[in-house]
């Protein structure tokens, strides 16, 4: 009787440790088991990925502005290469261009000049300058200029006609010989018949003045 309780006993007792650790057994398995948000935050593959995506994304960025500064620092060693070869090319001709005097193409300003008293020879200044007038004309061949020559009112009038042309033959020759044409030149021998403001400034009046004009001017008349 006692044994037949005991081996009923045991194998209750048995059947009971078997039901518990079945059911610890699947509990683990339960807890064990990953959920889906846990999988997805948790997802080597996706971190590795994202990681590797904002690596790409940085460099392809610093090679860009690496491009960038390289394209800058082409085009500045290109032009520095290309200013130095212009100033530096031996093979480059050098010109030398003439010095160009504008004054010899200015009309000069003074244009009477006086005579001593019955005199025809002019001062040494007064040739200078008329020496300006020739290379003035030289430089402008259509211009013609008109020699007018004058005395004042001492003396016959025929006298004072040959005197004045005196004068005014004395300024054409010097701009002859500083190689103006003559067909530049009209002379007009005045006499006292043009005097000055006053008539009795005979200082003045004794002169030869030049008057400039332009050769289509000369043939038009």
């Amino acid at each position: 009787m006692n044994v037949t309780f005991n081996q009923k006993s045991i194998a209750r007792n048995i059947a009971l440790a078997l039901a518990v650790g079945v059911l610890t057994v699947g509990c683990a398995g339960n807890a064990a088991k990953p959920t889906p948000s846990s999988t997805i935050e948790s997802s080597p593959t996706d971190s590795s990925q994202l990681s590797e995506m904002s690596k790409d994304q940085v460099v392809g960025t610093v090679k860009t502005e690496e491009v960038e500064v390289n394209s800058e620092k082409q085009i500045e060693v290109s032009e520095t290469k290309n200013n130095s070869i212009v100033e530096t090319n031996p093979a480059a001709p050098v010109i030398d261009y003439p010095e160009i005097d504008i004054s010899e193409n200015i009309q000069p300003e003074k244009l009477n000049f006086q005579f001593g008293f019955d005199k025809a020879e002019l001062s040494d200044e007064d040739t200078r300058i008329i020496k300006m007038h020739a290379k003035f004309l030289v430089d402008n061949p259509e211009t013609v200029l008109n020699i007018n020559g004058h005395t004042d009112h001492h003396g016959p009038k025929v006298y004072n006609e040959y005197l004045s042309k005196k004068r005014a033959d004395a300024v054409a020759k010097i701009l002859i010989e500083e190689g103006v044409q003559e067909s530049q030149l009209q002379i007009s021998a005045l006499a006292n018949s043009e005097p000055l403001l006053d008539v009795e400034n005979t200082r003045n009046n004794r002169r030869v003045e030049l008057k400039y004009i332009e050769m289509n001017m000369v043939s038009s008349e």
